[in-house]
C-alpha cells in the first residue's frame, strides 16, 4: 500500500504537474492552429513523406550525434502522427512532451539524491527543484533549439544516476545501464554531453579522495559505464569516424579543426564584462521589463542566496555536502569561461587555445548561454537541498509532537493539513525568485512571441498543382544554405523561406547543423551544375 501511495505521489508531482505547468505557460501555442517555426525548429506539413525520407536517409552526412540521434527526437512527433494525429497536432504533442521532460527528469534526479527522512519534506523539496529547473527563461525559450532542450532535460538525471552507481552497493549493473541510457540523451547537444562528462569526473575525483580505499571500485564502475555508453552509441560513433574515408562522400561530414579565436567564435560580443550575473540573466529576447540593475539584484543576489543557504542547514549531511560541492564547482567553472577580464581571461584563453581548439568543441564555448543548463542545474539542486532542510526542520517537531501527545486521529489529520499548508507556503517563498526570474515566459509571453504559422491555402494549392505537371521549372524553393535559420524562420520576421520549410518533405529539423547544411549546399550546387532547373512540386514532396 505504501509503495502504491509513493507511486501515485510521484505520478502527480513528477508527471502530471510538469505537464500542467507547461500547458499553462504555452497554452496559446498548443491550442492555436498552425506550426511553430523558430530557429532550428521546422516541422513539415507532409509528415508521411518527411518521415519516410528521414528514416531512410542513413548515410555519412547523418552519421553524427546531431544527425543519427535525431531519430529518437523525431519519434516523439512521429508516433502521434502514425496514430492518426495531424502534423501540427503532432508538433504540439512534441512540444508538450519535450518541455515537461525537463521538470520530470529533475524531479526524479532529486528523488535519487535527497535522503528520504521526512516524506513531506522530501517530496516538497523534489517539487521545488523540479519547478526551478523547468520554470526559467533558458528552458522556456529553447523552442528554437530542440536538441538542446532534451539534452538539458536529461543532464540532472544522468548525473544523479551516475552518483547512485558510484555509491550504491546493490543494483550496480542496472544503475550503470540507466546512467548510460540517460547520458546518451545528452548527445543531442555536444556541449551538454561534455558538461555531463565533466560533472562525472568531478564526482569521481571527489569520492575517490574522500574514501581512498574504494578508488579502484569507483574506477571499475566508471569503466563499466564508459563501455556501456560506447556500445549504445556505436551506431553513430563508428560512422562518424569512417565517413571521411568513404569513397561516395560528396562533401565532408566533419568540420576541420579550428584554432581558438574569440572574434571568429563570437565571444567578442559576450566576453567583455561577462560575469556570473550576466550568465544568469540569460537575456534571449524575453527579458523582464525591469531595469538591468533590478534584474542583477534579483537574479544575481536573491537566487544564489536561496540556493547556497543550504550550507546553513545541513552541516551534518556528508552525502548532501558532496552534491553541494559538486554543484558549486560546476557553477563556478561553468561561468568562468565566459569571463573575459583579468585574471579569468588567462584561464579562458588557456582552455580555449589548448583544450577547446578543435571543431568538435568550438560550440562548447561559442556562446555563454551554452553553460545555462549547468548553472540552472546547480542552482536548482542547491535550492532543492535548501528546501529539504527547511521543510525537514518544519515537519520534524510536528510529527514528534503528534507521537508524544498521542492526539486523536481527526485532530492529528487537521494538524498535518496545517503542516501541509505551511510547507506549501514555504515552498512558494523558495520558488518566488525563480518565478520573478522567469518573467514573461512563465506568465504566457511565449504564446505571443511564438505564434504558430498557418500555410496559405494558395501556396498549398500551387504546390499540389505543380506536383501533377510534367516538365521542368526554373524554381528554387528550399531554404538557401547560406542563410541562417534564425533570421529566415522567425515568426516576427517572416520571409519566403519559412513556407518551404513547412511544406517540404526534406529532413530539415535541424538545418543549421553541419550535416544538413552540407546536404543543402550539395543540393544547391547540384542544381547550379544542372542548370538550376527543378520541378517545384516534385522537389518539395
Amino acid at each position: 500500500m505504501k509503495k502504491l501511495k509513493r507511486s501515485l505521489i510521484d505520478c502527480i508531482l513528477g508527471l502530471i504537474l510538469p505537464f500542467t505547468v507547461v500547458f499553462i505557460a504555452q497554452y496559446g501555442i498548443i491550442l492555436e492552429h498552425g506550426f511553430v517555426i523558430r530557429g532550428d525548429l521546422g516541422f513539415p506539413i507532409y509528415l508521411d513523406e518527411y518521415l519516410s525520407q528521414v528514416f531512410n536517409a542513413w548515410n555519412h552526412y547523418t552519421s553524427s550525434p546531431n544527425g543519427a540521434i535525431s531519430y529518437i527526437n523525431v519519434l516523439i512527433f512521429a508516433i502521434p502522427h502514425w496514430l492518426g494525429a495531424s502534423a501540427d497536432v503532432s508538433e504540439k504533442i512534441w512540444l508538450l512532451v519535450s518541455y515537461a521532460s525537463t521538470g520530470t527528469f529533475m524531479y526524479f534526479a532529486m528523488r535519487i539524491l535527497l535522503p528520504k527522512k521526512s516524506a513531506l519534506a522530501h517530496y516538497g523539496a523534489c517539487t521545488v527543484a523540479s519547478l526551478t529547473y523547468m520554470i526559467n527563461k533558458y528552458a522556456l525559450v529553447l523552442i528554437h533549439l530542440p536538441g538542446h532542450l532534451l539534452s538539458s532535460a536529461a543532464l540532472p538525471l544522468a548525473i544523479a544516476l551516475y552518483m547512485r552507481t558510484l555509491r550504491g552497493d546493490r543494483g550496480v549493473l542496472r544503475n550503470a545501464i540507466l546512467t548510460s541510457v540517460t547520458l546518451s540523451l545528452t548527445v543531442f547537444a555536444t556541449h551538454t554531453l561534455a558538461l555531463a562528462f565533466f560533472a562525472m569526473i568531478v564526482a569521481f575525483l571527489y569520492r575517490s579522495l574522500r574514501s581512498r580505499g574504494s578508488a579502484l571500485r569507483y574506477l571499475g564502475r566508471n569503466v563499466l559505464i564508459f563501455f556501456l555508453f560506447i556500445t549504445l552509441n556505436a551506431y553513430w560513433i563508428i560512422p562518424q569516424y569512417l565517413a571521411p574515408t568513404l569513397p561516395e562522400a560528396y562533401f565532408p561530414s566533419y568540420i576541420p579543426p579550428l584554432r581558438y579565436n574569440p572574434e571568429e567564435l563570437g565571444l567578442s560580443r559576450y566576453g567583455h564584462g561577462k560575469n556570473v550575473v550576466n550568465v544568469l540573466t540569460l537575456n534571449l529576447g524575453y527579458g523582464l521589463e525591469l531595469p538591468i540593475t533590478v534584474q542583477s539584484i534579483a537574479v544575481g543576489s536573491l537566487m544564489p542566496i536561496v540556493a547556497f543557504s543550504f550550507f546553513l542547514f545541513r552541516r551534518k549531511e556528508g552525502e548532501c555536502y558532496e552534491v553541494a560541492s559538486l554543484s558549486f564547482i560546476l557553477f563556478t567553472v561553468g561561468t568562468l569561461l565566459t569571463i573575459r577580464t583579468w585574471p579569468f581571461i588567462l584561464v579562458s584563453d588557456f582552455l580555449g587555445r589548448y583544450i577547446f581548439s578543435s571543431g568538435l568543441w568550438w560550440a562548447f564555448i561559442r556562446n555563454p548561454d551554452h553553460f545555462s543548463p549547468l548553472v540552472i542545474y546547480s542552482l536548482s539542486t542547491l535550492t532543492g537541498l535548501t528546501s529539504a532542510a527547511i521543510l525537514g526542520r518544519l515537519t520534524k517537531p510536528i510529527e514528534e509532537g503528534i507521537k508524544i501527545m498521542q492526539l486523536p486521529r481527526d485532530f492529528a489529520r487537521s494538524v498535518r493539513l496545517s503542516q501541509l499548508l505551511a510547507v506549501s507556503f514555504i515552498a512558494l517563498l523558495l520558488l518566488s525568485p525563480w518565478i520573478l526570474y522567469s518573467g514573461y515566459p512563465a506568465s504566457g509571453n511565449v504564446n505571443g512571441a511564438l505564434a504558430p504559422i498557418v500555410i496559405p491555402e494558395e501556396y498549398d494549392k500551387a504546390n499540389e498543382w505543380l506536383s501533377q505537371q510534367e516538365g521542368s521549372y526554373r524554381v528554387w524553393w528550399v531554404p538557401q544554405p547560406m542563410g541562417h535559420t534564425w533570421f529566415s524562420w522567425a515568426p516576427e520576421n517572416p520571409r519566403p523561406y519559412g513556407w518551404p520549410v513547412i511544406a517540404s518533405s526534406k529532413p530539415l529539423l535541424w538545418s543549421s547543423t553541419k550535416e544538413s547544411r552540407f546536404f543543402l549546399e550539395y543540393l544547391y550546387l547540384q542544381g547550379l551544375y544542372e542548370g538550376g532547373v527543378f520541378n517545384l512540386g516534385k522537389a518539395l514532396r
